[in-house]
């Protein structure tokens, strides 16, 4: 007999794992890929701990929650519960296709304050409609029961009952369990994250960012201006990923330094403070010559004319700049 679990590597999931390998069940588990996380650590503590992981890209998929989730987002651009319901829903698909008979998960009850209190569970057992097969081996006794338990082919008593956010019962069964490595715990998913959130949410819902341009998120300083966002490059390699960017480049010339792109934004209104540049290509090109060091600068914009500008005063650079 076989489940799926999902995995991330952490304590909680590889915990899971294990109290139902006790049961004399075969599990497997399955990590995803994506535009916003990936597989790397998850690889290696499978490894570290003799599982088979199975690997699955979900990037599309889950790009279009990030963009309309159902239920919304958490303290950033997470969108928790939707985001679980379709890792739970293509875990669903690798247990049809492996044979398998039920889905496990590392889920803690009370532990994050939005996917994974009971309401956030049902609103995720609502999406997937697998409820009744998805089991939290962790916090299975606080939990109605599920059907490998009605079946028998789980005992309830052999599960648990953990709440909230310490990890003092997780690290005791641990050691009972002899599991030793493991990933520790982090500030969590990247969505989360109020600056990488703040960029983020300009991108998609200002300027229409689609999923090619989604690395970009990461990359360089982003500007507000009146009607575009402006990014500028940190270092070589950021502007070496501007540079292949078709349109919007601006460049300095004769010159080495960074570049930047601009790109159009319907809804971003007004410049956020008194700068008095109404121009957005010029001011573009003297943020960029700011950059550049001393002096005039000139700059090839995206039209293919080249301008010559001061640079930006640094504290309206520091204005115009997205924290």
């Amino acid at each position: 007999m076989k489940a799926v679990s999902l995995f991330s590597g952490g304590l909680d999931s590889l915990l899971a794992v294990k109290i139902i390998q006790l049961h004399g069940i075969e599990v497997v588990p399955v990590i995803f890929n994506s535009h916003f996380f990936n597989s790397e650590k998850a690889e290696y503590y499978a490894g570290v701990n003799n599982l088979d992981l199975i690997i699955r890209d979900i990037s599309h998929k889950h790009f279009e929650i990030v963009l309309k989730p159902k239920y919304g987002y958490g303290k950033g651009m997470n969108p928790c519960i939707d985001c679980h319901a379709l890792m739970i829903k293509e875990a669903f698909q690798v247990m049809q296709e492996i044979g398998g008979e039920f889905i496990i998960t590392g889920d803690v009850l009370g532990q994050r304050p939005f996917s994974q209190t009971k309401k956030g569970l049902n609103l995720i057992d609502g999406l997937t409609k697998l409820g009744h097969i998805t089991l939290r081996p962790l916090s299975a006794k606080l939990l109605e029961i599920t059907l490998p338990e009605k079946k028998c082919i789980i005992d309830r008593e052999k599960l648990y009952g953990f709440y909230g956010r310490s990890r003092e019962h997780q690290l005791r069964l641990a050691k009972e369990f002899g599991v030793e490595e493991f990933e520790t715990p982090a500030g969590g998913c990247i969505l989360t994250d109020e600056f990488f959130s703040k960029r983020l949410n300009i991108a998609l819902k200002q300027c229409g960012f689609d999923e090619s341009l989604i690395g970009l998120i990461r990359v360089g300083r982003f500007f507000r201006l009146n009607k575009f966002l402006f990014i500028v490059s940190r270092n070589q390699q950021e502007g070496e990923l501007l540079s292949r960017c078709q349109t919007g480049l601006c460049e300095l010339v004769d010159k080495k330094g960074p570049n930047g792109r601009l790109f159009k934004c319907s809804e971003m209104g007004s410049i956020q403070s008194d700068v008095q540049v109404d121009d957005d290509f010029v001011l573009a090109a003297k943020i960029l010559a700011r950059y550049a060091g001393e002096g005039p600068a000139a700059i090839k914009m995206p039209d293919e004319k080249i301008i010559t500008v001061e640079p930006l005063d640094r504290v309206e650079v520091e204005r115009l700049l997205i924290r």
